[in-house]
């Protein structure tokens, strides 16, 4: 596998923790995040496969993505590691392993 796809991934994928990262402290540079993306993309998870499109739609998401991620305590997300796999000469796959910390949220005690 050419190092230079290796190396533009991994970059990639630090400029992607770096900055979901900021977002939980209140700085959402959505646009930033909407580059990631090309026009039409495809997501892949343990529950399916979604085909998505960068639009306005997409970019109000993004907001409401990271909201929802410090609703639920999010602290951070950090890569343990970035995995690339070349698949044919144009296309490759990055496995990425991700360490998420949270906060507890307090509850009330009852007497």
């Amino acid at each position: 596998m050419d190092n230079n796809i290796e190396k533009k991934l991994e970059d990639f994928f630090r400029k992607y923790e770096a900055r979901f990262n900021e977002s939980l402290v209140g700085t959402i540079d959505v646009e930033e995040a909407a580059n990631s993306f090309t026009d039409c993309f495809i997501g892949a998870n343990p529950f399916g496969v979604l085909c998505g499109k960068n639009d306005d739609q997409f970019r109000a998401v993004i907001t409401q993505g990271y909201e929802f991620y410090k609703s639920i305590g999010t602290k951070s997300m950090i890569i343990d590691s970035v995995k690339v796999s070349s698949l044919d000469e144009y296309h490759s796959m990055a496995k990425v392993h991700w360490r998420s910390f949270y906060s507890k949220k307090k509850t009330e005690e009852k007497n």
